[in-house]
C-alpha cells in the first residue's frame, strides 16, 4: 500500500516537473512565454 502511494506520488509529480523544465527562466520572468492551450482551464482550477 505504501509503495503504491509512493509510485502515485512520483508519477503525479513527474508530469508538472517535466512540463516546467521546458521553460527558460529568463523568458518566464520577462513574461514572454506563451503557455498555449488550456489557460482558461488552468485559471479555473487555480481559483477553485
Amino acid at each position: 500500500m505504501i509503495g503504491l502511494a509512493g509510485l502515485a506520488g512520483l508519477l503525479g509529480g513527474l508530469y508538472p516537473a517535466l512540463y516546467l523544465f521546458r521553460f527558460e527562466p529568463v523568458e518566464v520572468i520577462k513574461g514572454s512565454v506563451k503557455t498555449g492551450r488550456g489557460t482558461t482551464l488552468r485559471k479555473v482550477l487555480v481559483v477553485t
